[in-house]
């Protein structure tokens, strides 16, 4: 695993201990809309990284988040506006036109029920977006042991153990753009899955307590976090060249080879 594989990782967890201090200070971590804001921002400080450090694309691009600007970044969908979580700008143009998008889902709970909204919700926006000449490219996280919780409080009630059936709606998605001459509007430009090592769940954790429990079983890791990366296993599901798998910098370069690509027509 790469060096900046590991830094992302630790910003995830550092997502989770966010969260978990807006439940200690009384509120709804879960549903706080800066909960993802710094992971945003090392998404695109690397992006950033990568164009500078490529002679065919610094000074023409930059990528932009909600933190690094202080506000919404939104752009013109061919059907509707979009608040975008990372947008990459053509800074040659007189507006820095947004000429690309990451957009970013990390379900931590009840992911079997709402897995079709995820998809649906991922088509549309990618149709959206495409169909206004932008790329669009998106992440998910999971970790690899997914509660439901019912009931009030919010009381474990199942867990979900990922596996490649879980994925398998993603495979089949991307596969067609790669089987396909065109450049589909529902096919993203690339996909990244980050499956992560969840510790056992306790039968008696609440949804509260639950990025408590979190924090105090992954903060550790941060040390080593190449150690939370799940199994290979999964690795011979996405073998094509739009989906990788627990793979960020490879996903990360793909952007970039994208960016020249645009820039040699």
């Amino acid at each position: 695993m790469s060096k900046i594989d590991g830094e992302m990782i630790v910003e995830i967890i550092n997502s989770y201990e966010r969260v978990n201090n807006l439940y200690q200070e009384g509120k709804d971590g879960s549903r706080s809309a800066s909960k993802m804001d710094e992971l945003h921002a090392k998404i695109a400080s690397d992006l950033n990284d990568k164009i500078n450090a490529s002679p065919e694309l610094k000074g023409k691009y930059r990528t932009d988040s909600k933190k690094n600007n202080k506000n919404e970044i939104k752009a013109e969908g061919a059907i509707y506006s979009k608040k975008l979580d990372i947008a990459i700008l053509d800074v040659r143009t007189k507006q820095q036109d947004i000429v690309g998008a990451i957009e970013v889902k990390a379900p931590t709970a009840s992911f079997a029920q709402n897995k079709v909204n995820y998809f649906e919700q991922g088509m549309g926006e990618c149709v959206n977006l495409k169909l206004s000449k932008k790329k669009y490219y998106d992440v998910y996280i999971y970790l690899d042991k997914i509660p439901n919780f019912k009931g009030s409080p919010k009381m474990l009630k199942s867990v979900e153990d990922l596996d490649q059936s879980t994925f398998d709606w993603l495979r089949k998605r991307n596969n067609i753009g790669v089987m396909s001459k065109e450049d589909l509007p529902y096919v993203p430009n690339s996909t990244l899955i980050m499956l992560l090592k969840s510790p056992n769940l306790p039968n008696d954790i609440t949804k509260e307590g639950y990025y408590s429990f979190l924090t105090e079983n992954l903060s550790p890791k941060k040390k080593n976090p190449n150690s939370l990366y799940a199994d290979d296993a999964f690795d011979n599901l996405f073998k094509t060249r739009n989906l990788f798998f627990n793979d960020y910098e490879e996903f990360l370069n793909e952007i970039i080879e994208d960016l020249k690509e645009n820039e040699r027509r």
